[in-house]
């Protein structure tokens, strides 16, 4: 067997789980692992290229932080392609399309919205900076929201993300994943923060508190499990760091069905994906809403499901193997 390697490539934060994924990869003989830095893989030549058969970006974390990344990601898939006659789809996982669209929230999110998936009900601004800026206060009032959430469109672990509450008529409370203030002049407040941040508003839903988030994990293609993530009693994210705890969850067959119809939505219009984290918050009157979707650098709760050796299996795979997923879900 032809000895195969997988560059696992991060921006200096990498997953918990990629040392336990790394060593249970190097226990197939013919299989080695590298973790590499995208600035140091940029700099290696043709020829230490061509000795890499897969890259995989999904330690790459902290990307919402690096304003070259797509740049760079960019400049990662023309030396790949001078090496697999221009086309990178069989080698970097997930592929360039899949990062494009899934680095910003307005581009996919749109598009389900737009083709009527159930999306938690959101309004994008686009572009906040000065003056200029559309007033949130009227944006709520027009929408007749008293309570939503404002996150920009691309960003990661809840950053620069703020409910806003109408307390009165003329004071509102604004909480981050860590404070709150009542102020009465939001617009003031969020422009300071979100300056030159492209962003949207999604309708908060309440029924978080009591069921939480639910994140349905996707792997070459296919529904794997899913994962409850609760909110703690003082926070309204559901997220550990927050105090929320990550709980292995017995999905419904018809939710599993509406996680995998958004699963093959996206699919049919970005091509194929090896890996992807679907979530949403289940709402008693409408029923599952989808609140966003990690297609690029997802954490995938491999260890809360004992999945490390599936996810494993596969990269092997993808790395042994030379095709290209032509049509979705082939294997589900």
């Amino acid at each position: 067997m032809k000895s195969r390697t997988i560059a696992f490539i991060h921006l200096g934060d990498v997953h918990e789980d990629l040392e336990l994924i790394r060593q249970t990869i190097e226990q197939t003989e013919n299989i080695k692992t590298l973790s590499l830095h995208l600035d140091d893989v940029l700099q290696m030549s043709r020829e230490e290229i061509k000795k890499i058969d897969l890259f995989s970006l999904r330690d790459c974390r902290g990307y919402h932080l690096n304003d070259d990344f797509a740049e760079k990601l960019h400049g990662l898939v023309d030396l790949i392609s001078i090496e697999r006659n221009d086309d990178s789809r069989d080698s970097l996982v997930n592929s360039l399309a899949i990062a494009r669209a899934g680095l910003d929230k307005s581009i996919y999110m749109r598009y389900l919205q737009e083709i009527g998936i159930a999306v938690i009900p959101c309004k994008w601004l686009g572009l906040f900076y000065g003056d200029c800026a559309e007033s949130i206060v009227a944006v709520l009032k027009d929408l007749g929201w008293h309570d939503a959430v404002i996150k920009p469109t691309i960003a990661s672990k809840s950053w620069h993300t703020y409910r806003i509450k109408k307390v009165n008529s003329n004071e509102f409370l604004i909480s981050s994943s860590t404070d709150e203030m009542v102020v009465d002049n939001p617009d003031l407040f969020l422009r300071e923060c979100l300056l030159d941040t492209s962003i949207f508003i999604q309708k908060f839903i309440p029924d978080i508190f009591q069921g939480g988030e639910t994140s349905f994990i996707f792997i070459d293609g296919c529904y794997s499990h899913s994962i409850k993530k609760t909110v703690s009693a003082d926070n309204w994210i559901a997220h550990e760091a927050f105090g929320g705890q990550n709980i292995l969850k017995q999905s419904s067959a018809t939710d599993v069905q509406w996680a995998s119809n958004v699963s093959e939505t996206l699919q049919s219009q970005y091509g194929y994906f090896a890996y992807a984290r679907i979530d949403c918050i289940h709402s008693r009157n409408h029923g599952p809403l989808l609140l966003e979707c990690e297609l690029v650098v997802p954490r995938l709760f491999l260890k809360e499901a004992g999945a490390i050796e599936h996810y494993a299996s596969f990269l092997i795979e993808k790395a042994s193997l030379d095709w290209t997923r032509s049509h979705p879900n082939l294997k589900c």
